[in-house]
C-alpha cells in the first residue's frame, strides 16, 4: 500500500481559485495539479542552481551568451521558434564541457 504524506498550505484567494479552475479544466485532483506544479517549480529550481554556480564562477550571462543559447536550444528541440515566449521554465543543457541556458515555455 502506498502511503502518501498530506501537506497542508495556505494560499491567496486569487491563487487558490486559479489552482481550483485549473484541476476542473485538467480534470485531476487539486492534489494531483499541486503536486504537477511542485514537480516543475522544483525541476526549474534544480535547473537554476548551475546556472547560479556558472555565473558565480564566469560573472553574468549577457544578452549575447543568452541568444545564442536559445537559438541553440531551439535548434536541438528541432523547433523554429522563439524559444522564451512563455519563461515558464528553465533548461540547462551541457555540451562538451559548454553550460548553455534558456528559457522553455512547454516545461
Amino acid at each position: 500500500m502506498d502511503v502518501r504524506p498530506k501537506l497542508g498550505i495556505t494560499v491567496d484567494p486569487q491563487v487558490y481559485s486559479r489552482v481550483f479552475a485549473a484541476a476542473v479544466e485538467d480534470r485531476v485532483s487539486v492534489s494531483a495539479g499541486m503536486t504537477q506544479a511542485a514537480r516543475k517549480a522544483l525541476l526549474v529550481r534544480d535547473g537554476l542552481k548551475p546556472v547560479a554556480e556558472w555565473a558565480q564562477e564566469h560573472g553574468p550571462f549577457t544578452d549575447v551568451d543568452l541568444a545564442a543559447a536559445r537559438r541553440r536550444v531551439s535548434a536541438q528541440l528541432g523547433r523554429s521558434d522563439r524559444v522564451g515566449s512563455g519563461r515558464v521554465g528553465m533548461t540547462v543543457l551541457y555540451d562538451s564541457g559548454v553550460l548553455d541556458a534558456a528559457y522553455r515555455s512547454d516545461l
